[in-house]
């Protein structure tokens, strides 16, 4: 017997599974429901909204309306946060591109740690989620402890872990360069 939470009036639903399953197992020993509302309701809500935000089909509905203020966390596989893009405005160009606009990218770590390792900030860039890679024409502003670069016509490749500036590239080191630099 399938035992269902109605999320609106609060009772619970029984409906009959007497087939057996095609393996020779039977439903009522498979299936057990008794769900809140609340979930139900999130279920439900995944269930319908998930073809239009993962469908990959040339019906799919995209917006070509920017979001404004986002972010965007990235995780490696073993669920720690790898990187985090935010930015004022954000456009859905292509599944392989987003356009940002005042794009801060932090890198992190990626381990229990969270270290932030590296900001970059630029007044537009283009995002490539799945290569995991940005890029642009305009001003790249790199900052971390030791350094700060400036420059333009800018590559940034995670996983590869670098950057190549093209263009006007300007580096400060923020601590002393030890004997053997100076000479």
């Amino acid at each position: 017997m399938l035992r269902f939470f109605h999320p609106m009036d609060s009772t619970i639903l029984h409906t009959k599974a007497t087939k057996p399953h095609s393996t020779g197992l039977n439903l009522n020993s498979i299936l057990h429901f008794n769900m809140r509302p609340l979930s139900l309701t999130f279920i439900l809500a995944g269930l319908f909204l998930a073809p239009i935000v993962h469908s990959t089909s040339p019906s799919r509905m995209v917006s070509s309306a920017p979001v404004r203020d986002f972010s965007l966390p990235r995780f490696g596989k073993d669920g720690y946060k790898i990187w985090n893009l935010k930015g004022s405005q954000g456009s859905y160009i292509s599944p392989e591109r987003i356009d940002v606009v005042d794009m801060t990218l932090c890198t992190f770590s990626g381990d229990e740690r969270m270290e932030v390792e590296t900001c970059m900030e630029s007044p537009q860039a283009s995002i490539s989620i799945q290569e995991n890679q940005a890029s642009s024409e305009e001003t790249l502003n790199i900052n971390n402890l030791s350094y700060h670069i400036e420059g333009k016509e800018w590559i940034w490749d995670g996983n590869l872990k670098k950057i190549i500036i093209q263009r006007d590239v300007h580096v400060t080191f923020n601590q002393e360069l030890n004997d053997r630099l100076k000479k």
